[in-house]
């Protein structure tokens, strides 16, 4: 069942490469239509049309689960489901990406002071299940100390704030591109998954 659904929604039409570096485009050129002649061309179309807007849409969500150990807060936006090409998505993600780590850096270091409400943190940027388009959700999440949660809410609301006026230092910078690629590097591309 895996390979089948690989070979009807894996296909050529729909897939983007990015190359970035000191690269000479001609022969980058050549090794791509190299590497990847074997990929057979589809008939599905080369990507999936963009969603209409979700007018008048709010969303609340309060989602329990009684076996966390711990309470947790969070902030997530949904992001409007604009038509774009594959390259602008996937900078994007990548934009997500250094963002989130970044954040996600101050907030455990933020978690490691004793007067701080939060306990850890993380982060996600994925199309929601919880939603009845394909928006994308882009969120931080944190455990929370002592069952302080409103202490907690503050902080990453200010951190939320902080990041939104002022951005991120050249290292705050440099360390979410680190876990990025170390991150990226360290998962298998699709083809090697299903293989």
């Amino acid at each position: 069942k895996i390979k089948a659904f690989y070979t009807r929604e894996y296909q050529a039409q729909r897939m983007t490469l990015l190359i970035a570096g000191d690269i000479q485009p001609n022969e980058i050129e050549i090794q791509i239509k190299k590497l990847f002649a074997h990929v057979p061309k589809g008939d599905l179309p080369a990507s999936f049309a963009p969603p209409l807007p979700a007018k008048g849409l709010r969303v609340f969500s309060s989602r329990s689960f009684d076996s966390l150990p711990v309470a947790a807060v969070g902030w997530t936006w949904i992001l409007p489901a604009e038509a774009m090409s594959d390259a602008d998505a996937a900078l994007r993600d990548f934009q997500h990406g250094l963002i989130g780590n970044a954040l996600k850096n101050r907030l455990m270091t933020q978690a490691g002071s004793k007067d701080s409400a939060l306990l850890d943190s993380s982060w996600k940027n994925s199309h929601s299940v919880y939603l009845p388009t394909r928006q994308t959700e882009f969120g931080f999440v944190a455990g929370v100390k002592g069952n302080r949660v409103e202490p907690a809410l503050r902080e990453l609301y200010r951190e939320l704030e902080r990041a939104r006026r002022f951005g991120f230092s050249q290292e705050e910078v440099a360390s979410a591109y680190k876990i990025l690629k170390n991150f990226n590097s360290s998962h298998l591309d699709h083809k090697q998954w299903v293989d």
